[in-house]
């Protein structure tokens, strides 16, 4: 494990920025892919609204529409997938080297990609880079720089520990934050399906069964979620025992468990992200200051 020193120094490289740069761009990539699908799949759903029509093309249409719109869903959803695995690769590589956990082992072929990946990204974007590599989290709009920020002095363990303690409090931040936004849209979606409903005169029967199909269409990401919600429960119970005392063994287990999460494809909002950056950032570090 690298002291605290090291973190600070280390996570600043240009290779490590470029690293982060990288990884947020390609989780921002996933991000979008991911609502382009969600928005076909539900539009596909949503044809069973559609009124009958008397010639056989507007009946053809009713149904070679929905179908390609399904297509679309799935590349998309493919391509979210790629995205996700190319940004925790990043994300847990920046991690290694900085924290000094070596948690898995990186192939020849793993470290050829992830510079392909760092290449790819940086070059495309070469103006939103600059920006990132010279903001912090308290900029607008945030940056990678000083990705992680110490209040006061830890020894070795305690600094991996209070970095690990970061990660946690970014993501339960921002996971509520998306689990209460979607929980008011997939209400706003089934509020919307009765009234679509009743004023395209569709059976209640024919409406539930859009909805169940609506579930089937998108367990994938249904199962996702409830993995994540599962892992971070495991994750928040070892930080809690970590508190109390700490030993190499569980701090190694609690870094494994934050590298699968970032595995598993979920991602957060970016527009949230960039709303709440700064003030979570000052929030967090008021909290972790020692009094005078």
């Amino acid at each position: 494990m690298n002291n605290q020193n090291e973190i600070l120094q280390k996570q600043n490289d240009r290779k490590m920025l470029e690293c982060q740069f990288a990884a947020r761009h390609f989780y921002n990539t996933a991000e979008r892919c991911s609502i382009i699908a969600f928005s076909c799949a539900i539009v596909s759903l949503s044809a069973v609204f559609l009124p009958k029509g008397a010639s056989s093309a507007y009946s053809t249409a009713t149904y070679i529409i929905p179908l390609l719109l399904d297509a679309i869903s799935i590349v998309y959803y493919w391509r979210m997938e790629v995205s996700v695995s190319s940004a925790a690769i990043l994300r847990n590589y920046f991690d290694e080297i900085v924290l000094g956990l070596k948690t898995a082992t990186n192939s020849n072929n793993d470290i050829c990609r992830i510079k392909r990946l760092i290449i790819d990204a940086t070059k495309k974007n070469e103006k939103e880079w600059k920006v990132q590599v010279t903001n912090t989290g308290k900029d607008t709009p945030p940056g990678v720089k000083d990705w992680y920020q110490f209040s006061q002095q830890y020894t070795k363990s305690d600094a991996v520990f209070e970095c690990q303690k970061q990660n946690c409090m970014w993501n339960r931040a921002l996971s509520r934050r998306r689990v209460r936004n979607s929980v008011v849209a997939l209400l706003l979606c089934i509020i919307l399906c009765f009234i679509c409903g009743y004023l395209f005169h569709v059976s209640i029967p024919r409406i539930i069964l859009c909805l169940f199909s609506a579930i089937l269409t998108l367990s994938n990401r249904l199962i996702e979620n409830i993995k994540y919600i599962r892992l971070s429960i495991k994750i928040d119970d070892i930080c809690e025992m970590l508190e109390v005392s700490k030993n190499n063994v569980h701090i190694f287990s609690l870094q494994k468990l934050i590298c699968q999460r970032r595995e598993l494809n979920v991602v957060e909002s970016n527009r949230i992200h960039r709303k709440h950056s700064k003030s979570l950032s000052e929030m967090y570090e008021q909290i972790t200051q020692q009094d005078d």
